[in-house]
């Protein structure tokens, strides 16, 4: 009676050990098609990574000038919207097929990957952003559900922010929480000048706030800082203005920006302006601006307005 109980015993313990080594034998079969399928993806992607990157070096003149933020022809324009479309499809399609293969740390690579890319190169990300706004609402749904491709583009504009405040924090000196409150209250006060609402505006100044372009007449008060903001929104009715950076100064920040628009207000002459430049700004007690100079290319805007002079109200 005790030896076939023990023999029972003993089947059982076999019969469960075979079941856990299938089990095994089932996942390193699974890791192995998992990696063999991931092995393929690169595989079937790298001649379209080549094909991006030789594009980019035949045209290396165009393309450094784009990165470095240079105004672009139309030409120029078309021709590097291909490369960075080309540049980007090549990543997106190591994306999908990770997020396919269920590998999420894998698609996190690849955004990971190209945020930096972008970081390294503000005039490319600039465009590149421009380009999936335009696309956005053409990928918005994916199997019925959100997108994971517009989560990704979403994704990798905070990285390249997030990535921006790395650099400038480890030249200023600021904490990471400062300077991520400096970066928000900078692409705030962006979307601000761009958003044709005065009053917004010049609710990022201080009541006794002051602003000034230039060696210009200083707009003192909360009230002339809206007036000041209205003529320019009045001006140039698609106006658009772009946080480039951040920089933080013994007693001020520096706010570096990209301005465009076309002149299509009353008595305009109808032409676009595409310029960089950047304010300085002091803050008061309470966090809002309490002086802003800020610093632009008089010679360059007349030369892009094709007129002799600056409108007076700007």
């Amino acid at each position: 009676m005790k030896v076939r109980f023990g023999i029972k015993n003993i089947a059982e313990t076999v019969g469960v050990i075979a079941i856990v080594l299938s089990l095994v034998f089932v996942g390193l079969q699974l890791q192995q098609t998992h990696e063999i399928a991931v092995s393929e993806v690169f595989s079937a992607n790298t001649g379209h990574r080549i094909e991006a990157n030789i594009a980019i070096v035949d045209n290396s003149a165009v393309w450094a000038k784009a990165s470095s933020g240079d105004v672009l022809t139309t030409e120029e324009l078309l021709v590097i919207d291909r490369l960075i479309e080309n540049l980007w499809e090549a990543r997106l399609s190591l994306f999908h097929h990770f997020y396919e293969l269920g590998d999420e740390a894998g698609a996190d690579v690849i955004l990971t990957d190209f945020a930096e890319y972008l970081s390294r190169n503000q005039g490319i990300f600039d465009i590149w952003t421009k380009q999936q706004l335009r696309l956005s609402d053409a990928r918005t749904t994916f199997s019925g559900q959100e997108s994971p491709l517009r989560r990704g583009v979403e994704d990798i504009t905070s990285r390249v922010r997030a990535l921006a405040a790395q650099d400038t924090k480890s030249e200023t000196g600021l904490s990471s929480t400062d300077m991520a409150e400096l970066i928000d209250f900078a692409t705030r006060y962006a979307a601000a000048w761009s958003g044709q609402d005065p009053v917004a505006f010049a609710s990022f100044y201080a009541e006794n706030g002051s602003f000034r372009i230039n060696d210009g007449e200083a707009s003192m008060g909360r009230e002339a800082v809206e007036q000041k903001a209205r003529s320019f929104m009045t001006s140039f009715p698609d106006m658009e203005v772009q946080l480039i950076g951040i920089k933080q100064e013994d007693s001020f920040v520096e706010f570096y920006w990209r301005w465009t628009g076309t002149n299509t207000g009353s008595g305009g002459t109808g032409n676009s302006v595409d310029l960089r430049g950047h304010e300085e700004w002091t803050f008061d007690g309470d966090g809002l601006i309490l002086e802003s100079l800020g610093h632009m290319d008089d010679a360059e805007y007349q030369r892009q307005m094709n007129a002799t002079d600056i409108p007076d109200d700007l």
